[in-house]
This record gives structure tokens, C-alpha cells and sequence, in this order.
């Protein structure tokens, strides 16, 4: 990925984009959902999904159901899922200090990336 940030750089024109591109990474394990249900059920954090990788155990909640639970279905329409991902990214746009605490690894290095600038 940073290797096509870096491409479209070259290719940029800073003064035509007003300023330098910038861009910052985050990854949500196992899925954008669980950082959607941030703050909703607290059984759904990056450390879950990883003690149960260390321990050879299954993930608490599969991605499937994380939609469910954010969705009301495992195969969102375009439209319900943009809609409720609004819905649910602007409630925790209000607790991301909660988001980065449950999420450190994915959305912790996005934050960290964020605020470097």
C-alpha cells in the first residue's frame, strides 16, 4: 500500500491537490465491523481475536456475525451497509479514545499515523 501511496505521489502535482497527499493505514481485525461495535459489546476487541489466535482457540466472534450483529444480515445491499456504517462510524467517532484502547494494533497505528502530521 505505501508503495502506491508512493507512485501517486510522483504523479501528483502538490499544488494542484493544495499540499502534500497524506495518508495513514489502519487495519481492522478481522473486520471493519468490530470497529463498527466499539463501545456496544465489550467482548469485541483486537485482544480477543488475538488470545484466542495464541491459544489456538476459535475467534470470538467470526466476521459473518459481526456483520449480523451491525448489518441485521451477513450480506449487507450496498445501501444498508453504507448507511448503518455511517451510523455506527459517527457514534464512535465519539469514544475513539475507546476504539484505540480495544483496537491498538489497527486503528492505534492509523491514530499514531494521524496525529504525527
Amino acid at each position: 500500500m505505501r508503495q502506491i501511496v508512493a507512485s501517486a505521489r510522483k504523479k501528483l502535482n502538490p499544488g494542484r491537490i493544495g499540499g502534500e497527499l497524506k495518508v495513514a493505514f489502519g487495519i481492522a481485525i478481522p473486520c471493519l465491523e468490530a470497529w463498527l461495535l466499539c463501545g456496544k459489546d465489550h467482548g469485541v476487541s483486537e485482544r480477543a481475536w488475538i488470545e484466542a489466535k495464541r491459544n489456538n482457540r476459535s475467534a470470538p466472534y467470526p466476521g459473518q456475525q459481526l456483520k449480523q450483529f451491525v448489518y441485521g444480515t451477513d450480506r449487507p445491499a450496498g445501501d444498508v451497509q453504507r448507511d448503518r456504517g455511517v451510523e455506527e462510524a459517527t457514534r464512535v467517532a465519539s469514544i475513539l479514545d475507546r476504539l484505540e484502547n480495544d483496537f491498538p494494533i489497527g486503528f492505534g497505528s492509523l491514530a499514531k499515523e494521524i496525529r504525527s502530521w
